[in-house]
């Protein structure tokens, strides 16, 4: 009961992340991976600007936005070059950070890396020859606009599409919140799985040495996915947009924090494990000895005293770990199918391990119920 709530939470915090998602409009959208495409007719030898600026809460709409932009044959339109551009959207894309210069007519697609630390992000872009050229974009480019218009020429005038083709949205909104809460739950799967088998197995466990082995697993799996997976996110997911010193500053912070919240949980279940103590001495001073020790073994649950210090804390890590989890599969599946299972499979591969050894620290450490724990 305790430890395994937080997991199925991952699933409801999906639906406020998509709500807002959809809000903002920051989705992929239709039957491509794209939300937004258009044609313009550009000029060998000029510079173009594509701008991206915040909106008036000081937010970009996305930290980043994929673009791919295709040379049109004479004469053909966006439907020409849609099978060309969804390949592109596929593979490996280059990131362009604010500032960097686009040779279009390129094979490749790019991320355009918009500048956190501006209120403006500028990409410049020069065709290969003169001609029209389509422009496949993840988002709408009028969402990043705030005052003029996100592509200018080089006398500071504003071009505008030929042609515009905005995705349908409705229907993969639906699918994607489907697919979004249908990992979610299946990444939660592994681990209850794999406790049903250990619960009845620990209960039945009393030589220390048996328990001296599953408290060394869950340690090693706990180091092990803070050293190996959160950490390094943490640092990959600060770093994006930011010089390397902010992004130190900002990583070093976090882990602060981290450290910090549990201290806090830590006080605060040394705080409730006195407070029942105490409850439990003053019933059974008052001489009602049955409620007494009725309240004794619920808090000991047959094993010992619980040590609430421990399941906080474990509670607290637990809940905020699979809360990301479920966010990181909601956005993956936004990116595409093949980003979507890879966190799938990548979740689940880590979620089974880390939830027995939670299991095995709230059973041993904590002092809890299996059947609780």
């Amino acid at each position: 009961m305790y430890g395994r709530t937080p997991g199925f939470l991952s699933a409801l915090a999906l639906l406020a992340v998509f709500a807002q998602a959809a809000a903002a409009g920051d989705h992929d959208h239709g039957d491509h991976p794209w939300e937004w495409s258009g044609t313009f007719a550009l000029k060998a030898g000029e510079t173009y600007t594509w701008t991206a600026a915040r909106s008036d809460d000081g937010t970009y709409a996305g930290v980043d936005m994929k673009l791919v932009v295709v040379r049109l044959p004479e004469g053909a339109g966006l439907e020409a070059v849609e099978a060309q551009a969804e390949k592109r959207f596929e593979a490996p894309m280059d990131d362009v950070t604010s500032g960097s210069t686009l040779a279009l007519g390129s094979e490749r697609g790019v991320r355009l890396i918009f500048n956190r630390a501006s209120w403006l992000s500028i990409f410049l872009m020069e065709p290969a020859s003169t001609g029209k050229y389509a422009f496949f974009a993840q988002h709408l480019p009028t969402e990043f606009e705030n005052g003029f218009h996100y592509l200018k020429d080089e006398n500071g005038e504003d071009v505008e599409p030929a042609e515009v083709l905005v995705e349908s949205t409705e229907s993969e909104e639906e699918n994607l919140l489907g697919l979004a809460v249908g990992g979610a739950i299946l990444s939660s799967l592994p681990g209850l799985l794999m406790i049903l088998f250990v619960g009845p197995a620990m209960k039945r466990v009393t030589g220390q040495g048996v328990l001296d082995v599953g408290n060394s697993f869950a340690a090693g799996v706990i180091l092990a996915a803070a050293v190996f997976l959160l950490l390094p996110e943490g640092l990959h997911y600060t770093g994006v947009g930011q010089t390397e010193s902010v992004a130190a500053a900002i990583w070093g912070m976090a882990v602060m924090l981290g450290w910090l919240v549990g201290v806090c949980s830590h006080f605060l279940g040394h705080s409730l494990h006195g407070a029942s103590a105490k409850a439990v001495e003053e019933v059974q001073t008052t001489g009602d000895a049955a409620q007494g020790t009725s309240l004794s073994r619920k808090m000991s649950a047959g094993n010992g005293p619980i040590d609430v210090k421990v399941v906080t804390v474990v509670i607290v890590g637990d809940f905020f770990h699979n809360l990301v989890d479920g966010m990181i599969i909601g956005f993956s599946a936004k990116c595409s199918r093949s980003a979507f299972w890879a966190v799938v499979g990548g979740t689940i591969a880590h979620e089974g391990p880390q939830e027995v050894a939670d299991f095995i620290v709230l059973l041993t450490k904590g002092g809890l119920h299996w059947a609780w724990a």
